[in-house]
């Protein structure tokens, strides 16, 4: 999680959550190396034609959807908490949305686009939050019982910490980039990948 709205000596929340946001829980290394590249957009070339270097760094969401890898990948268990129920990763979006005040999630798919959009814009520099859609839990056990109505999710699963924050997510998008998926085909990508995997043999109604 490199972003949170979680001011910096922990006492509270920012009203919203975007490119200024940092988190002190990320991992340290990671947090001061990407704002030291970032610096580099300020430093002009001292090649003869002047040309400035320029860098993005896009911090994804919560990611969902299918993979090419032959196993899980780290994210896809919380993902899918609300349909197993195991306890380790639905807290770990609970901790999620408590951290952050709202769940940004986004498809694998829209990850790799806005990778190859920041690199064939004639132009981009700077941070940039990479989610399609702000959610909470309530919101994702909503969207699993319009998907699986057969399947029932527990009241007491569909709570979560309340939101303290809003996510800012349009910087990304008023430099032309669209997202083409919803937290409706995240959630049934992610199933789809999970049931592929052996992960949800014993929802296979679903």
């Amino acid at each position: 999680m490199a972003a949170s709205p979680l001011s910096e000596d922990g006492s509270g929340y920012k009203p919203q959550m975007d490119e200024l946001c940092w988190t002190p829980d990320y991992i340290k290394s990671k947090t001061l190396s990407d704002k030291e590249i970032l610096r580099y957009n300020n430093i002009r070339s001292s090649s003869e034609n002047g040309v400035d270097l320029e860098v993005v760094s896009l911090c994804s969401g919560f990611v969902g959807g299918e993979t090419i890898l032959p196993y899980m990948s780290s994210s896809l268990p919380s993902m899918l908490s609300l349909i197993t129920g195991h306890e380790f990763s639905l807290n770990s979006l609970r901790f999620m949305q408590e951290l952050m005040g709202c769940i940004p999630v986004v498809h694998i798919e829209d990850v790799c686009d806005a990778h190859i959009f920041c690199i064939e814009k004639g132009s981009l520099s700077g941070r940039f939050l990479c989610a399609a859609e702000s959610v909470t839990i309530e919101d994702m056990a909503n969207c699993y019982g319009e998907i699986y109505p057969e399947f029932h999710i527990e009241e007491g699963l569909k709570s979560g910490p309340i939101g303290r924050s809003k996510c800012e997510l349009s910087k990304l998008r008023k430099e032309g980039f669209e997202f083409k998926y919803g937290l409706k085909q995240i959630l049934k990508d992610s199933v789809k990948c999970a049931k592929r995997l052996g992960f949800l043999q014993e929802f296979a109604q679903l």
